[in-house]
């Protein structure tokens, strides 16, 4: 948010700055929703996040950091470099996002609030999926640039998934698994459409964003996103 806090300024597309400032308060709303979550499930069932987030918010703070360069063309590069990581990064949140309206979590008993609560949250990032990409490319309209921003997207997420859930079945006083019985578990889950496959997350996706004339159009579904938000039991809750 911060980021794009930066480059609405200097966008002089009424209807880029539009779609920025709706990306903005969107990623708002979803910032507060995970805090939310965060404090009210996860450390109300004895799982206490803080030092991840912390490790993640450290991470953020330093690479989405604006440059404090006095050099004009290199802080403006160093500003496409990070809209470029961040165009990445929302390519894999969108598919997450249809990952997520196209799981079989209903199937296997998930708790139904937090089944909503992320199908919300993947409804509306399919919904902005091209917003990213689109200021990336007003910016700067460079496939090595996107490359880049894809390559350090996938590492960092890669890891974070690995560490990250690593950490939480540490510190979740319910679970008791070494890592080699969690990652068959995962694996397991992904056989069963309860979590995503990473090669087709961070190898087939990758494979498609990288493709010469990839639009993010391409992932999910628009009619399935805007048919979940309409009819998501917490957003409809919330505008009455």
């Amino acid at each position: 948010m911060e980021t794009f806090n930066e480059a609405l300024p200097l966008v002089k597309d009424d209807k880029l700055a539009e779609d920025m400032r709706a990306f903005i308060g969107q990623e708002s709303i979803h910032a507060a929703n995970h805090e939310r979550a965060l404090r009210d499930f996860m450390v109300a069932n004895g799982v206490e996040p803080t030092a991840m987030l912390r490790q993640i918010d450290y991470l953020f703070s330093k690479v989405l950091a604006p440059s404090r360069s006095t050099n004009p063309k290199r802080r403006h590069n160093h500003l496409c470099d990070r809209l470029w990581l961040i165009a990445a990064m929302e390519h894999y949140t969108a598919v997450f996002g249809h990952f997520a309206l196209n799981s079989a979590w209903d199937d296997y008993g998930a708790h139904p609030t937090l089944v909503d609560l992320y199908r919300w949250h993947g409804a509306e990032e399919v919904e902005h999926r091209t917003v990213s990409h689109d200021v990336a490319t007003y910016f700067s309209d460079s496939y090595w640039d996107r490359l880049s921003g894809a390559i350090f997207a996938v590492i960092f997420l890669f890891g974070a998934f690995q560490s990250g859930t690593w950490y939480l079945m540490k510190n979740d006083p319910q679970v008791e698994m070494t890592w080699w019985q969690a990652q068959r578990a995962r694996w397991l889950d992904a056989k069963h459409r309860l979590l995503p496959r990473y090669w087709e997350a961070f190898g087939k996706e990758t494979l498609t964003y990288l493709r010469p004339g990839f639009s993010p159009d391409e992932v999910g579904s628009m009619a399935q996103a805007v048919a979940y938000l309409a009819s998501s039991p917490a957003a409809r809750a919330a505008t009455q």
